[in-house]
């Protein structure tokens, strides 16, 4: 998040472009991301028990 403000902060004319991806793209993936990675860990205990 510090790098887009700092991004931001360099390109004043991308500063909302910027911010709104980056927020948007840490939100989804915090929501994705422990999904996947529980679905991943389950898996590779399911493969390993064969």
């Amino acid at each position: 998040m510090i790098m887009a403000l700092v991004a931001a902060n360099q390109f004043p004319e991308y500063r909302q472009t910027l911010l709104s991806v980056v927020i948007s793209t840490t939100i989804f993936f915090e929501i994705i991301g422990p999904t996947f990675t529980r679905k991943t860990i389950r898996a590779a205990q399911h493969a390993e028990g064969d």
